[in-house]
C-alpha cells in the first residue's frame, strides 16, 4: 500500500507541474519563476516575445540574463534580501521592470533601418512618432500618395505587420519615438 500512495502522491505533483506550466504557457503577459539562487526555472512563451530569448537560452541560468545592467548589479542584494527579511519589496512584487532584449534581434533590427534609403528613414522616424500621412508629407513636402508608398516600403523592409510591431522594433533599436524635438 506504502508504494501505491507513493506513486499517488508522485502522479498528483506531476499533474500538478504540467497544470502549472500549461497555465503558464497560455498567460498573456510574461512570467519568470527562479529558485532562491536566482535560477530561471519556468519561463513562459510570453517571455520568449518579450525578450527575445528562447526558453533553451534562458531555463537553469540566472535570471540576470535578462536584466539591465543597473539590476543586474544589485539583483543579488535584492534576493538574499527577501530571502533574509520574507518582505517582498523588489523580489516577490508584480512589477514592471526594463529588460534586456537578445543582442542578435537587436543587431537584426537595426540591419533593417540601417537598410532604408535616408527618405524611407525619414519616414520610418516620423511613424514612430505616430504622426499621420498627411502630417508627414506636409513636413517632407511631397505627396500624402508617395509617402503611402514610402510606408508600404518601409513595412516591407522593416518586416512589420502593423505600426505597433514597427513602433516596437524602433524601441528595441533605440530609436527615441519622441524623435529628438520633444526632449527637454
Amino acid at each position: 500500500m506504502p508504494a501505491e500512495t507513493e506513486t499517488v502522491s508522485e502522479l498528483a505533483r506531476i499533474l500538478t507541474e504540467d497544470h502549472l506550466r500549461r497555465a503558464m504557457d497560455t498567460a498573456i503577459d510574461g512570467m519568470i519563476v527562479i529558485d532562491s539562487s536566482g535560477t530561471v526555472l519556468l519561463y513562459n512563451s510570453a517571455c520568449e516575445q518579450l525578450f527575445g530569448y528562447a526558453a533553451d537560452e534562458v531555463l537553469g541560468n540566472n535570471v540576470k540574463l535578462l536584466t539591465t545592467a543597473q539590476d543586474r548589479r544589485n539583483h543579488d542584494i535584492y534576493l538574499r534580501n527577501y530571502l533574509r527579511s520574507g518582505t517582498a519589496r523588489i523580489i516577490g512584487v508584480g512589477r514592471d521592470v526594463t529588460g534586456r532584449r537578445d543582442k542578435k534581434e537587436r543587431a537584426g533590427i537595426e540591419a533593417r533601418i540601417g537598410s532604408l534609403t535616408a527618405r524611407e528613414r525619414q519616414v520610418f522616424e516620423q511613424l514612430v512618432m505616430g504622426r499621420p500621412n498627411k502630417v508627414i508629407a506636409c513636413e517632407l513636402e511631397i505627396s500624402p500618395r508617395t509617402i503611402e508608398i514610402y510606408r508600404r516600403d518601409v513595412m516591407s523592409k522593416m518586416n512589420a505587420d502593423s505600426l505597433s510591431h514597427l513602433v516596437r522594433m524602433a524601441l528595441v533599436a533605440g530609436v527615441d519615438p519622441l524623435g529628438d524635438k520633444a526632449r527637454p
